[in-house]
């Protein structure tokens, strides 16, 4: 869609509006390509800022569904495994050692 609004209103090809909407989005910038109406400049403004929110509602969405993901598979290793969680108290002090010699 911006690809196509970018193609009518700038008259440019179809990959070049294609590379000014990525490298728009993603904030690189190279400055080769610039829009010239004031439309389009207005347009590439919302879209910079929008697609900005977007990106980065992806990235905290992906955040949180990897942490999830990592908390369930500690959850189910800790599960199958018992004797590698402590119990309050144990193992914060050694008991002392009861030699039968020591008389």
């Amino acid at each position: 869609m911006v690809t196509l609004f970018y193609r009518g209103a700038e008259g440019w090809s179809l990959l070049d509006s294609l590379y000014f909407s990525v490298v728009t989005l993603t904030t690189i910038g190279f400055g080769d390509l610039a829009p010239s109406s004031p439309g389009a400049k207005a347009f590439t403004i919302a879209y910079s800022l929008l697609g900005i929110g977007v990106i980065a509602a992806f990235i905290t969405a992906l955040a949180s569904a990897v942490r999830a993901d990592r908390e369930q598979s500690d959850t189910a290793w800790h599960s199958r495994h018992p004797r590698g969680r402590r119990r309050s108290g144990e193992g914060s002090t050694p008991e002392p050692r009861q030699d039968e010699d020591a008389g």
